[in-house]
C-alpha cells in the first residue's frame, strides 16, 4: 500500500511504523472491524499529512520554538499509536475467513474485550490527531518552515581564501602531492584523492597544492562539486576557469564538453570520461592526521559535520543516529547492525528486496558518504569483506547529542544512576554502557518513564536483568555482556510479545536460560547466541516470523526438531552435525528460502555403523533443494572428509546459482565440480578434490571472475604443470597440495594477489618454489604450512623450516613488493575420506 514507500527520516521512524500498521488494519485480516475502519482511514490520511510535514521540518535548519515543541508531541504520539496497534493485534490475531463458524464465533466473543479497548483507544488518538492538526493550523507551521532565515556562508569557502603564511601543518603534505603531480615523465591523466570528514582541511589542502603547481601549467582549474551537481553550471564554471567564454544559451552538457576537449587539445582529460573514472577510490579506514587540521575551531567543524548529517536523505538519518546506541570507540558488525535496524521499523522491503537487502544497502552508502568507517574482522589482514564499521569520535557525539535531542535514545553510563540525566519524558530507547564500571545495577521497568522502552541495550558491567513482564512493548533486546559472571536468566522472554530481535553476547561459559518454548514470540525475526551459552534451542519451529538463528558452535547443539517447519528462515548457524537426527538434515531441504547455513562436524564419536555417512548423505541431499543459498559453510574438525560427488549428479541448471561464500572442507569431491564455473557471484571457495588438472585450473582463472578467495586443497600431486591464466581478482590464494612447484602463475594472471599460503608435507617436497612469482605485483605476505603428519616419517625440525624459508626468500627477495615470508608447523593430520 502507499504506506510502505513513505521514507524514514529524522522523524526517528515513528511516523513510518504507524501508518504500516494502520495500512494493515485497512486489509482484508482486520475486515470484520467495520466500526472501525472509518476511523483508521481518517487517521491514515491525517498522519499522512503531518509525516510529509515532519520530513520538510527535518531539512529545515532552524525551526520556532512552537514548531520544534509540535514536532516533538508528533513524534511522541507516533509511538503511542504505534504501541496500541501492536498491543491490539498481539492479542487479537488475524480474523481469517478460512476458520469454520463455530471457531470464528468463538474467537470474536475470545477477543471483544479487546475489540472494545482498541475503539476507545482510537477514539482518544483521533482526539488527540485533530488538536495536533488545529495546533498546526492555528501556529501555520507549514508556511513558518521556510521562512526567511539568516544564510550562513559556506564553511568550506574561506578555506579558499585562507594566506599561506596562516596555514599550519600542511607542509608536509602539500610538497608530496606536488612531487607525485609534477615530477613524473608520464603523459597521462591522474587522480588524487584527499580523503577524510568535514573539517579537515581537505579543501585547503587542494587549494594550497592548485595555487603551488598552477603556474607549470598552461592552465588550471579548481571546482568545488556538491553531491547533486549541475552538470553545465559546473562545465561553464569550468570554461570560466579556462578563461573560455561560456554559452549565454541553452545547450547541451556535450557541447561544453567538446569545445572544453578542443581547448585543452587534450583525448585524456577528465570531462571525456564523464561517466566513469579508471581504477578504484578506496576509502582510508581511520581519520588523516591531526596536522591537516588547521585553526578551525571545534564549532566550526562541528558545524561542518551537522552539514554532513543535513544533507543525508531522509531513509539514512534515522539509520544513522541509532548507531548513538553503541559506546565510543566500539566495533559495530554490519549483519548485526542491518538487523536491528529492520527490527525498530526503519526499514521495510521495496522493489521485491526484502528489508535486510535493503538495510545493507543503506548501510553501503553511509559508508560511500564517510558517515561511518569501514572496518573488518581481525584476521582480514587483506580487507576482503567490510564485516564492519566503527563510527568517528565526532560523528558519534553529533549522533548522541541529536538523539537526546529528540528523545531517541536515552543513556546511562553509572550504576548508581537509576534514570538517564534530565529525563523528564517517556525513554523509548535506552542504552547502558558500564564497561570498566564497577558496582552492581538493575534496571528498573516499574519507573513509568521505563515501562515503555522499545529497545534496551547493555554494554558491559554486572548489570542485572530485570522482571522482562514489565517491558510489554520491547522490540530489541540487545546485550552485551562478556563480563557477566552469572547467568543471565531470560526465561521471561516469552512474554515480551512485540520481541522482533534478540541478540546476547557473553563471554565464555556465560549461561544463558532460556523458557522451555518460545512460541509466543510471533514477531520474533533474530535469535542470535553465537557469543552464549544455551542449553538448547525447543520450538523455533513454532515461532512464525524467525528469520536469523544463530548459536556458539562451541556448545554442541542439535539441530532442533520439526526445523522443517519454521519456512521463514534465510539464516541457520551453529549447530552440529552430528549431534542432529537424520529427521532433522532431512527437513533443512524443506527450508527453500535459507540464504545462509553455517554447520559443524566434529566426529569425536566412532561410527561404526556408518551412521555419519547417512547423516551426509542425507544433508547433501537436501542442499541439492537450497537454490537460494549465499553463504554455505561446512566446518569440519575432524579427520574425516565425506564425498559430495553427489552434487555433482545435478539436474540441467546447477546448485546454488546465487552463492557468494561456498566453503566445504567437510566434503571431497573426485575432481573439480565443472557446475562450479557457473556461479557468477562467488567472491569466497574452500574446497576438497582428489585430483585437479589444467581444465580445473581454466575455470578457476577464467570463469570465476568475482573470486577473491579461493583455498584449495588437491590430494594427490599433479603429474603435469598447471598453469594458472586469465585475469583473476584474487586478493587470497591458499594451496594445500604437496606438488607446489607443478603451480605456474602467467603473466598478469593475479595482478591483485596479496597474500599466498602455501601447505604441504615438507618430506614430499622437491625443494623448488611455483614458477612466476614475479608474475604477482601486490604480493606482500607468503604463508608456508609444513604438515605434521602422524606417520613413521622422520619427525619435522627446525631445520626444515630453516632451509624452506631460504628457497623461498630467494624468489622473494627478486619481487618488487618484497613479501615476508612466514613458516608454521601444523601439529595435525590431514583428513582421510571416510568409507562408504
Amino acid at each position: 500500500m502507499a504506506a510502505a514507500s513513505i521514507a524514514v527520516s529524522v522523524s526517528m521512524g515513528a511516523m513510518k511504523p504507524v501508518l504500516e500498521k494502520l495500512a494493515t488494519l485497512m486489509g482484508d485480516e482486520y475486515k470484520k472491524l467495520k466500526g472501525l475502519r472509518k476511523e483508521v482511514s481518517f487517521l491514515m490520511c491525517e498522519l499522512t499529512d503531518m509525516n510529509a510535514l515532519l520530513e520538510r521540518m527535518d531539512s529545515a535548519d532552524k525551526l520556532n520554538p512552537q514548531a520544534t515543541n509540535w514536532r516533538k508531541d508528533i513524534i511522541d504520539m507516533s509511538y503511542d499509536i504505534e504501541d496500541y496497534i501492536d498491543d491490539f493485534m498481539s492479542r487479537v490475531g488475524e480474523a481469517g475467513d478460512e476458520v469454520g463458524f463455530l471457531q470464528n464465533a468463538s474467537h470474536c466473543l475470545k477477543t471483544f474485550k479487546d475489540r472494545y479497548r482498541i475503539a476507545n483507544q482510537i477514539k482518544k488518538i483521533k482526539a488527540k490527531v485533530i488538536q495536533a492538526s488545529d495546533r498546526r493550523k492555528r501556529y501555520m507551521f507549514d508556511q513558518s518552515i521556510f521562512a526567511t532565515a539568516p544564510v550562513t556562508v559556506d564553511p568550506r569557502l574561506s578555506a579558499l581564501y585562507v594566506q599561506s603564511a596562516n596555514l599550519v601543518g600542511i607542509d608536509i603534505q602539500k610538497d608530496e602531492i606536488v612531487r607525485w603531480a609534477i615530477t613524473s615523465e608520464e603523459q597521462e591523466l591522474k587522480v588524487m584523492s584527499i580523503v577524510g570528514f568535514g573539517g579537515l582541511g581537505k579543501t585547503t589542502l587542494a587549494n594550497e597544492v592548485c595555487r603551488e603547481v598552477g603556474g607549470k601549467f598552461s592552465c588550471k582549474a579548481l571546482l568545488s562539486i556538491s553531491q547533486k551537481p549541475d552538470l553545465i553550471k559546473i562545465l561553464n564554471s569550468l570554461m570560466l576557469k579556462l578563461e573560455l567564454q561560456p554559452y549565454s544559451h541553452a545547450c547541451e552538457p556535450q557541447d561544453l564538453i567538446d569545445r572544453i576537449r578542443k581547448h585543452l587539445q587534450c583525448r585524456s582529460m577528465l570531462a571525456s570520461q564523464p561517466t566513469r573514472l579508471k581504477g578504484q577510490w578506496e576509502y582510508i579506514q581511520d581519520s588523516l592526521a591531526p596536522e591537516f587540521v588547521t585553526d578551525t575551531t571545534y564549532e566550526d567543524m562541528m558545524h561542518i559535520i551537522d552539514l554532513s548529517y543535513k544533507n543525508l536523505p531522509h531513509h539514512l538519518k534515522a539509520c544513522f543516529l541509532y548507531l548513538g546506541t553503541y559506546p565510543e570507540d566500539h566495533k559495530i558488525e554490519r549483519v548485526e547492525l542491518v538487523r536491528r535496524w529492520v527490527a525498530e521499523g526503519f526499514v521495510s522491503s521495496s522493489h521485491g528486496q526484502s528489508a535486510w537487502d535493503v538495510a545493507d544497502s543503506y548501510f553501503c552508502e553511509l559508508v560511500n558518504r564517510s558517515m561511518i568507517q569501514p572496518a573488518y574482522e581481525d584476521w582480514d589482514d587483506i580487507r576482503i569483506n567490510v564485516t564492519h564499521c566503527r563510527v568517528h569520535d565526532m560523528m558519534l557525539e553529533l549522533a548522541v547529542r541529536k538523539c537526546r535531542e529528540d528523545n531517541f535514545i536515552s543513556f546511562i553510563d553509572d550504576p548508581q544512576m537509576t534514570m538517564p540525566k534530565g529525563q523528564d519524558k517517556v525513554i523509548r530507547r535506552l542504552t547502558v554502557d558500564l564497561r570498566d564500571k564497577e558496582g552492581e545495577m538493575t534496571v528498573m521497568a516499574n519507573n513509568r518513564p521505563l515501562s515503555q522502552v522499545r529497545s534496551l541495550n547493555i554494554f558491559g558491567g554486572n548489570c542485572r536483568i530485570p522482571d522482562l513482564l514489565e517491558f510489554k512493548f520491547m522490540r530489541v533486546l540487545f546485550l552485551d555482556v562478556s563480563s557477566l559472571k552469572t547467568a543471565i536468566d531470560l526465561t521471561g522472554i516469552n512474554h515480551l510479545s512485540q520481541l522482533r530481535y534478540l541478540t546476547v553476547k557473553g563471554g565464555y561459559g556465560t549461561k544463558v536460560l532460556l523458557p522451555a518454548q518460545i512460541r509466543g514470540l510471533r514477531f520474533l525475526e533474530t535469535l542470535d547466541l553465537s557469543e552464549g551459552c544455551s542449553q538448547g534451542l525447543a520450538e523455533i519451529a513454532d515461532v512464525p516470523r524467525l528469520s536469523h538463528v544463530s548459536v556458539n558452535w562451541g556448545w554442541n547443539l542439535r539441530l532442533p526438531y520439526g526445523i522443517d517447519k519454521a519456512k521463514a528462515l534465510l539464516t541457520l548457524n551453529g549447530f552440529f552435525l552430528e549431534e542432529s537426527s537424520i529427521e532433522s538434515v532431512t527437513g533443512l531441504g524443506e527450508l527453500t528460502a535459507l540464504s545462509e547455513l553455517f554447520l559443524f562436524y566434529q566426529g569425536e564419536t566412532e561410527d561404526n555403523n556408518g551412521g555419519d555417512v547417512t547423516l551426509i548423505a542425507a544433508l547433501v541431499t537436501s542442499l541439492k533443494k537450497l537454490g537460494n543459498l549465499k553463504n554455505l559453510q561446512l566446518w569440519n574438525t575432524s579427520s574425516k572428509v565425506f564425498s559430495g560427488d553427489a552434487l555433482l549428479e545435478s539436474s540441467f541448471s546447477p546448485p546454488f546459482s546465487n552463492i557468494e561464500g561456498l566453503y566445504v572442507n567437510l566434503l571431497i569431491f573426485s575432481g573439480f565440480p565443472r557446475w562450479i564455473g557457473h556461479l557468477r557471484c562467488l567472491r569466497g571457495l574452500q574446497l576438497n578434490v582428489k585430483q585437479m588438472d589444467q581444465e580445473d585450473s581454466d575455470i578457476i582463472g577464467i570463469k570465476l571472475t568475482s573470486l577473491v578467495q579461493l583455498k584449495l586443497r588437491v590430494v594427490r600431486i599433479p603429474t603435469e604443470r598447471i598453469m594458472i591464466g586469465g585475469s583473476t581478482g584474487f586478493k587470497v590464494l591458499v594451496l594445500d597440495c604437496d606438488g607446489v612447484s607443478c603451480l605456474t602463475f602467467e603473466a598478469g594472471a593475479m595482478p591483485d594477489l596479496r597474500e599466498l599460503q602455501l601447505c604441504f608435507d615438507p618430506h614430499e617436497w622437491d625443494k623448488a618454489t611455483p614458477v612466476g612469482l614475479q608474475h604477482l605485483p601486490s604480493l606482500k605476505k607468503i604463508q608456508l604450512g609444513m604438515i605434521m603428519l602422524y606417520s613413521d616419517k622422520r619427525p619435522i625440525e627446525g631445520k626444515d623450516a630453516g632451509m624452506m624459508k631460504r628457497v623461498f626468500q630467494e624468489v622473494a627477495n627478486a619481487l618488487p613488493t618484497g613479501p615476508k615470508i612466514y613458516v608454521d608447523i601444523w601439529p595435525w593430520s590431514r583428513p582421510e575420506e571416510a568409507r562408504t
